[in-house]
Order: structure tokens, then sequence, then C-alpha cells
């Protein structure tokens, strides 16, 4: 997965956008999505820079998600499109072995593309969502007591579907070689699209920590970050009971870089031994 330059992403999305849109695609274009995510984001983001500091992850409440329902079906919806045009692929990870070498493994039942401004048409709401992340949320969280130095200027993005019916993955880190592999990648933030979604789908995303595993459902409009250097975590098989479209569990995820490579695999961080 290659990192995408912030800036040539947003020329590339604003290009994309007609000049004179037919009526369908104003319709299909949310107003209310970037006024309710810059609300949601402004808002929230102290509690989520000392939650990092803190655990080394935060995610929303089921009472209070970062996009209401509206907004989530619509991201779904052209989640589905993307899919119907055949942009998704096997889906792979890498875990680390004992001598230090990476080691790349599929994840079975797990499928994935990384939209970009060419999609634009199809998706022009999911583009929307992660470029609006990607130029505010590591302003706001630099802004804070606490400063990360999360860069604006590049990220990675991944929208991920893990089929329905018994798919899941296991536990491993997204950035477990860091800076030997010129992988500046710091925080994972994952945006879930699955507005049927009820516990008994399972699917849940399991943070392994020191002395617990937290587990968060998939629940629609549920936003979660966590150190992507450090955070060791795995998906819950999905119900082998439940099978189809509809309970096929979608997540956006944007991965956002540090600008200062000392905060990769910080020995002085106390999540530092998570990640062995």
């Amino acid at each position: 997965m290659l990192a995408m330059h912030a800036t040539s992403f947003l020329r590339l999305l604003i290009n994309r956008v007609p000049k004179h849109a037919p009526s369908s695609m104003k319709l299909s274009t949310s107003s209310t999505l970037l006024p309710l995510l810059s609300t949601s984001l402004t808002s929230l983001s102290s509690e989520i820079s000392e939650s990092l500091h803190s655990k080394g992850y935060w995610h929303t409440p089921d009472s209070n998600p970062l996009l209401p329902l509206s907004e989530i079906k619509l991201l779904r919806s052209e989640s589905l499109q993307l899919r119907a045009q055949n942009r998704f692929e096997q889906s792979y990870s890498e875990s680390i072995t004992s001598s230090g070498h990476a080691t790349r493994f599929d994840k079975p039942g797990v499928y994935a593309c990384e939209p970009d401004g060419t999609d634009y048409d199809t998706a022009p709401n999911l583009l929307t969502y992660m470029s609006h992340l990607i130029r505010e949320f590591p302003e706001l969280l630099n802004e804070g007591p606490r400063s990360y130095g999360i860069s604006n200027e590049a990220f990675n993005a991944k929208l991920a579907v893990t089929s329905s019916g018994g798919s899941g993955y296991p536990k491993h880190i997204d950035n477990p070689r860091g800076l030997a592999a010129g992988d500046t990648r710091k925080l994972t933030c994952i945006l879930y699209l699955n507005p049927s979604y009820v516990p008994s789908h399972l699917g849940l995303l399991h943070l392994h920590l020191h002395t617990s595993t937290i587990s968060i459902s998939p629940s629609p409009g549920r936003f979660v970050c966590f150190w992507s250097d450090l955070i060791p975590h795995s998906v819950e098989k999905t119900s082998e009971e439940y099978v189809g479209e509809e309970y096929d569990r979608y997540a956006i995820t944007v991965w956002m870089p540090t600008v200062d490579g000392r905060n990769i695999h910080d020995p002085e961080s106390p999540f530092i031994d998570l990640k062995v």
C-alpha cells in the first residue's frame, strides 16, 4: 500500500467534480456530511487526544456515532457501488517472524479497495469524508495539549469488506516494521458503515492491550482510532448464521503518518511492549 500525498489527492478530487453536475449527482451528494463531520471532530478532538495518550485508542459510544444513520447509509450505498464495479481485491496484512522478517498473509473473505479521486462519480461522499478527515483531524489533534506530529500531508486509505458467514482476521499491527520499511503511519482511523448491524452479527474489533482485550462492535457510524505502530488488533469472525450482502461488514480506514520518525515505535511509549 503506497502513501498518497494529500495535496495530490485533493487536487485529483477537485478536478473530478463536474462543473455542471447533473441533478441526479447533486441529489446523491450530501449537503450535511461536512458540517456534521466537522462539528463531531471539533467537539471530540480533546477527548480523543487524551484517550490516545493514556489508553492507546479511542472510540465513539453506541449512543453517539460520529455520523448519523442517514449519512452512513449513503456511504454504505457508495461502497456497494464500488464493489459492483470490481474495485475490490483480496485484502492482506503482515506479521513479523521471530527473526524480524515480515510475512504477508491474506485475510480470507476480506476484500479491499483504495478509493481515489477517480472514484468521485461513483462515491462522492466517501471521497468527501476522506478528504475532510485528512485536512481537519490532524490539525485538531496537534492543536491540543499533546502534539503527536500527525501529518495532513500524506495518508493511506482502504475501504474494506469482511464477508458475512464466518470471515475475520488474526491479531496483527498495522505498521509492524516502521522506519525499517519507510512506513511512518502513526494513527489508524476507522469508520464503520453497517446500518443494519446488531450484536448477533458478530465481527467485533478486538484491541489486545496489557491486561485486557477491548471489544468494539462495528455499529453504524462508530469511529475508532488507535496507534498504528503499537496496538495489536484482530477482527472476530462474522456470524455464520447471517449470510448475505446485507450482513457484510464494511469499514473505511484512513492511516495518518507522523512528521517525526521518533514517534514510530517510540521506546518511551507505555505501549511499546504490546507490539512484540
